[in-house]
């Protein structure tokens, strides 16, 4: 009995904690919204809706949503990336139970020594410190949901702008015949094409960015539970930390 007594104490291993890991969901699945972004881009392109939308577009509010849509989605694509690391560095400090030094973001440097720092003055502002650095990783989001609104102010500005020109035609054509009538309705159709178009790409590319910022949005909350998470370990636990 005490022979196998002794094989199973050598076979106790110290209990880490079991987080699971759905760090690389959110790069993966903004890579394939990207992916299926890239392919409704090339269909458009085969298409010949491009053009078709730059030419008839008289407001240029297309271009600007198309311009600022893609700008909008490398800034996503990159603040996706970039929480992709604090959250794989502060989900191994978490597994690993505190000796994970190599690798350690700059970011989760700064956080675990604010923490650390409170904890040693014996503080009661761990709290503020958590929401100051949640801010900080919020504030990429926060940013992204007000040019998903900018681009559909902008769709509607290009509609509004699109029916002004519709207006405008009206007082300058009379109508005495069928020629008449023709002339006024393709001068309409300019001012309708504006307004139905930067409609269309407005609504199109706020879906669009919606749809990243919303994995950009659950990542960052995904960031701030393991800053929880870090804050709670550093606050129960007397842990040295290697900075």
């Amino acid at each position: 009995m005490s022979k196998k007594a002794s094989l199973s104490r050598k076979h106790i291993v110290p209990k880490q904690s079991n987080l699971p890991d759905h760090s690389g969901f959110f790069p993966q699945l903004w890579f394939l919204l990207v992916t299926l972004m890239t392919f409704g881009v090339y269909v458009a392109w085969d298409l010949r809706l491009f053009s078709q939308i730059v030419t008839l577009d008289a407001s240029y509010m297309a271009s600007v949503i198309m311009a600022l849509v893609l700008a909008m989605s490398a800034h996503c694509g990159w603040h996706i990336f970039h929480i992709f690391q604090h959250t794989r560095s502060a989900r191994r400090w978490l597994t690993e139970l505190h000796h994970y030094d190599d690798g350690k973001s700059d970011y989760l440097q700064r956080y675990i020594s604010d923490i650390s720092m409170e904890q040693y003055n014996n503080s009661d502002d761990s709290d503020a410190i958590v929401e100051i650095h949640a801010d900080n990783v919020r504030a990429p989001a926060e940013l992204g949901w007000f040019f998903v609104d900018l681009t559909v102010r902008l769709g509607l500005l290009g509609t509004i702008i699109g029916f002004i020109l519709i207006f405008a035609t009206l007082d300058n054509i009379s109508i005495e015949g069928g020629d008449d009538l023709k002339n006024l309705l393709i001068a309409m159709s300019g001012g309708m094409g504006t307004a139905l178009y930067t409609t269309l790409t407005g609504l199109i590319g706020a879906s669009l960015l919606s749809f990243q910022y919303l994995v950009l949005g659950r990542q960052t909350e995904n960031l701030v539970g393991l800053m929880l998470r870090i804050r709670q370990r550093v606050r129960s636990q007397d842990v040295s930390i290697a900075l």
